[in-house]
């Protein structure tokens, strides 16, 4: 659960991009390919891991009482910081693609 309503809606672009995701069915033109791809990676890589990942670790360690955290800290770093790379990365990359998709559109007649 996002706790911040501001926080909350960077990730309503998880909306926008399975709606672009579901209009790869009719989206006829061969970056249709692009488009779904980066829709999926932004809903996997950025929406569904803060869910699935980064999210569950942040309240596992609040859950915790100060010596067990203190002893959990390590653990909750690495495995934290390493799916915050990942969760930085996939949206780039979606973005890129996106990009990509709508130059390809353009280049055709």
């Amino acid at each position: 659960m996002i706790d911040r309503a501001l926080f909350a809606l960077v990730f309503l672009a998880a909306i926008g991009c399975a709606l672009a995701a579901g209009s790869y069915f009719w989206w006829s033109y061969p970056s249709g390919k692009l488009l779904l791809i980066a829709a999926l990676l932004y809903i996997v890589g950025s929406f569904g891991l803060t869910m699935a990942v980064n999210q569950p670790l942040n309240l596992q360690l609040a859950a915790l009482q100060p010596a067990q955290a203190i002893a959990f800290w390590p653990q909750y770093v690495a495995s934290w910081t390493i799916w915050n790379h990942v969760r930085t990365v996939a949206p780039l990359v979606s973005m890129a693609l996106f990009v990509a998709a709508l130059l390809f559109r353009r280049a055709l007649p």
